[in-house]
C-alpha cells in the first residue's frame, strides 16, 4: 500500500533526482511491445487483442482455454526478462526456486491470497508465455509481419507437497531475443516499482522515455491515436482522456524532464532528455 501514496512517489522522485539509474544500478529495459503500444489492462473474454500505432499494428493471440495476459504482472515479467536478457546477453532466464522468490525479484511481496502476487503470478505465467505476438506494418506500398513468441520454452515445476515451491525456467525465443536487442529502450526500474499498481502510468512512462530518443520537433498525438495504442477501452473518449491525464501527471512527478502538454486535440510532445540516456 505504501507504493500507492503520494509521499512515496515524492520520495522516489527525490531519489531519482539525486542519483541516476547508473548510480543506483536500477537500469532496466522495456521491449518494443511496451514502448510503442500497451499490453491489455483488463481481462477479456476474447483470445485476440489488437492495438495500432501509426503504420504498425500489434496483435496478441492466446489459446482460448488459457486466456490473454493483462494488468501489471505481465508488464513486470516482460521488463524483468528483457532486462536480464540484455544484461546477461543470454536468452536463458532462470526465474527462481519459488513463486515468492520471483515475486521479490519483481519487487513485490511474497504473499498469497486470492489477489496476492504469488496467486497472480501463477495465473499470468502461462498466459504470457502461451501467447503469440504479431507485429504488422501496413502502408500504401508495404505490408510486412513479424511473428514471435516471447519464449521458445517455459516451464513451471511444482513441489507436490508445497505448491508454492517450484522451479521456473524461461528460454526466450530467438525472434523475441533479437527484437529486444535491437529495439529495447533503457528505463529506470525505480519508476516501474513505484508505479507497480498503476499499469496505465507504466505504459505512459515506457512510451515517453522511448519516444524522446528520436523526437526532434514538437509532435501532436491525437486522442484517438492514444486510445488505439493504449491497453484499455472506454465507452467515452472523455473518460479515457481524464484517466490518461491523471496517469501522465503521476509519471511527470517521477520524470519531470518530460516535456508535454495536453491540448484539445491530443498530447503535444516536445523534445526532451531521455530518462535514462544511452551509453
Amino acid at each position: 500500500m505504501k507504493k500507492r501514496t503520494t509521499s512515496h512517489l515524492i520520495d522516489v522522485a527525490l531519489d531519482i533526482e539525486k542519483y541516476s539509474a547508473y548510480d543506483k544500478g536500477t537500469i532496466g529495459y522495456a521491449p518494443r511491445i511496451m514502448t510503442s503500444m500497451a499490453l491489455p489492462m483488463r481481462e477479456s473474454q476474447s483470445n485476440e487483442y489488437v492495438k495500432r500505432n501509426g503504420h504498425f499494428k500489434l496483435v496478441i493471440i492466446s489459446p482460448s482455454e488459457i486466456g490473454l495476459p493483462y494488468g501489471g504482472v505481465p508488464r513486470w515479467l516482460i521488463i524483468y526478462l528483457t532486462t536480464q536478457a540484455i544484461l546477461t546477453k543470454s536468452n536463458e532466464i532462470y526465474c527462481g526456486k519459488t513463486f515468492g522468490e520471483l515475486a521479490r525479484i519483481l519487487g513485490k511481496t511474497s504473499s498469497g491470497g486470492a489477489n496476492g502476487p504469488i496467486t497472480t503470478l501463477k495465473k499470468h505465467f502461462p498466459r504470457l508465455f502461451a501467447s503469440t505476438i504479431h507485429w504488422i506494418k501496413e502502408t500504401e506500398g508495404e505490408w510486412s509481419i513479424d511473428t514471435m513468441n516471447i519464449s521458445r520454452s517455459a516451464s513451471m515445476l511444482w513441489d507436490p507437497v508445497n505448491n508454492n515451491d517450484w522451479e521456473g525456467f524461461v528460454t526466450l525465443s530467438d525472434t523475441f531475443y533479437e527484437d529486444i536487442q535491437l529495439h529495447a529502450k533503457p528505463i529506470d526500474l525505480r519508476v516501474i516499482d513505484a508505479l507497480s499498481h498503476y499499469p496505465m502510468a507504466i505504459d505512459i512512462y515506457c512510451f515517453l522515455t522511448s519516444r524522446y530518443f528520436n523526437l526532434y520537433s514538437p509532435t501532436l498525438i491525437s486522442w484517438l491515436d492514444l486510445v488505439n495504442q493504449s491497453g484499455c477501452s472506454y465507452a467515452k473518449l472523455s473518460n479515457f482522456r481524464k484517466k490518461y491525464i491523471e496517469a501522465a501527471s503521476v509519471v511527470k512527478v517521477l520524470y519531470p524532464n518530460a516535456k508535454f502538454q495536453f491540448k484539445d486535440k491530443g498530447l503535444m510532445l516536445y523534445p526532451s532528455a531521455c530518462h535514462v540516456p544511452s551509453r
